[in-house]
């Protein structure tokens, strides 16, 4: 996935007639369902069943996008909030959009994270790589779209249409994802944390990721957390393949495109998947056009439970190298 700033400048941009006065609710809906993985980050003592209620991230990603964002279409247009959801959702249809063409990419250059045949500890090394592959996303994206911002500000959303949003996602989750523990304020403190969590690592002249790295170690969460404020050391790593470098699916398929060409596909996605909301507004059951859009595909641009083989880290070994053995591309069988 890729991190706030992406996603928020991504929101900027391609947003298609967005509701003026929804426009919060857009995006933060353009940060789809990552705000669950930071609910209990500062404080599991106040937030009970944290490792539960992080789940429904997860699981929202992994499964195929019909059924839980139809459900939400169905839920807004019978709410009295109908409007405000809508926009929420909006944004959600960006958010998938985007985590569909770039999440393969993010993969093949830091490896995965989640392969049940892979160790805790090497689930965690490769996740600490992913986390910083994201935050120079952000770093990259921010600044050559002129988009860098207060990472928390792209989470602000009134009290009374968060929780709205927060109650969409209990009723949801319900019927679909099934995650036990989501209360009806689950979400809204969720997103609570998650500005917090962005208000402590922000440390826009590096300090912060010098002091966590020495407190928690290099690898630790909260290092990976706090953004670069540069690339010195990553000299010659072409994060944005702008080279339009050979990489592969997790499967195998070859693939050459940059991640503006991935940008721009992400775009056509979302354009087709806000079609249906504008049909579905004029009473149009558009469930079926969106399981053709989604293609079986999910966040992480994958059909659930695809095999993930294939990878090669863009570090450079002085800051990781790989710790199982895998594979780089289908010729090496």
């Amino acid at each position: 996935m890729p991190n706030i700033i992406t996603h928020y400048t991504f929101a900027l941009e391609k947003a298609l007639d967005p509701s003026k006065e929804h426009l919060d609710a857009t995006y933060l809906g353009a940060q789809g369902p990552d705000p669950w993985f930071y609910y209990g980050t500062v404080s599991k003592l106040a937030r009970p069943y944290a490792k539960d209620v992080n789940s429904i991230g997860g699981v929202t990603q992994h499964m195929e996008m019909t059924e839980p964002y139809w459900a939400f279409i169905v839920y807004a247009l019978n709410s009295k909030d109908k409007e405000l959801l809508l926009a929420y959702i909006d944004g959600l249809f960006m958010h998938y959009s985007l985590d569909r063409t770039c999440h393969p990419f993010v993969f093949y250059n830091t490896g995965f994270t989640d392969r049940s045949e892979d160790s805790l500890k090497d689930q965690h090394h490769y996740n600490y790589g992913h986390m910083c592959f994201e935050n120079i996303l952000d770093y990259l994206v921010g600044k050559t779209r002129n988009a860098l911002k207060h990472p928390w500000k792209a989470l602000s959303l009134r009290n009374k249409d968060l929780l709205s949003i927060s109650l969409m996602w209990y009723t949801v989750n319900k019927q679909i994802q099934k995650v036990p523990h989501i209360e009806k304020n689950s979400f809204a403190l969720a997103v609570k944390d998650f500005r917090l969590v962005q208000r402590i690592a922000y440390s826009p002249s590096g300090i912060k990721k010098s002091l966590f790295g020495f407190l928690f170690g290099k690898e630790s969460y909260p290092h990976g957390l706090v953004a670069f404020h540069n690339l010195k050391g990553f000299e010659g790593c072409d994060f944005l393949n702008e080279k339009h470098s050979d990489w592969y699916m997790p499967a195998g398929e070859k693939k050459n495109e940059s991640f503006d060409d991935l940008y721009e596909e992400a775009g056509k996605i979302y354009a087709e998947l806000h079609y249906t909301i504008g049909k579905a507004k004029e009473g149009i059951n558009e469930k079926e056009e969106i399981a053709r859009i989604g293609n079986h595909i999910n966040h992480e641009g994958i059909v659930p439970r695809s095999p993930k083989i294939y990878w090669k880290l863009i570090w450079p070994s002085s800051f990781q190298v790989d710790t199982v053995k895998h594979l780089t591309r289908p010729e090496e069988k």
